[in-house]
């Protein structure tokens, strides 16, 4: 199945026991595993969300958000999960142009130039957002959400996801910042 872009598989097995049933999941499951490499991400009920929560508890490091089009949608989904307050720090949502500048300290310059959907307005509001909160991780998105608002050269659905980290020596560093073409 897939719902909110996530495919879903399921496994059935049939043995002559519920051993050899579950020998048989087991098995599945690994080849399913093998075959989907770093695109599978969790099991059973697990959330994405869940996953990068449990992923930053386990490692102690913390995420700060910069949404524009998402408009704290995927801090939404962060806080749902109890005991978010371990590894979610804030979630600026700057939807105007005015914002990304006043709270995440994108240059007027990167907005002039390149524009708020881009890959250089995603990088500035990555670093923004981490040199704001102090957080280990900062994940930026900016984008056209739609209906409107679209042009041939940006069209809807067009998207800038950046990630940036900080690094041992406490400085920030860039990971990517890749684009997105959503129907």
């Amino acid at each position: 199945t897939v719902q909110d872009s996530i495919i879903s598989i399921s496994i059935t097995a049939q043995a002559d026991s519920p051993q050899g049933a579950r020998q048989l999941l087991d098995e599945k499951r690994r080849l399913i595993a093998a075959r989907l490499g770093e695109y599978l991400f969790g099991q059973d009920e697990q959330t994405l969300a869940q996953v990068v929560g449990e992923l930053l508890t386990r490692k102690k490091q913390s995420l700060v958000l910069a949404e524009s089009c998402t408009a704290g949608l995927i801090a939404k989904l962060l806080t749902d999960i109890p005991g978010a307050s371990k590894f979610f720090v804030a979630g600026l949502i700057a939807y105007a142009d005015e914002a990304k500048t006043r709270l995440l300290g994108v240059p007027e310059e990167v907005l002039t130039h390149h524009g708020s959907v881009s890959a250089e307005c995603a990088q500035a509001m990555a670093a923004g957002a981490m040199a704001r909160t102090g957080a280990d991780w900062a994940l930026a998105v900016t984008g056209i959400a739609g209906p409107e608002g679209g042009t041939n050269e940006k069209p809807v659905g067009l998207v800038y996801i950046g990630l940036a980290r900080r690094d041992s020596a406490d400085q920030e560093k860039l990971i990517s910042v890749k684009e997105w073409r959503f129907a």
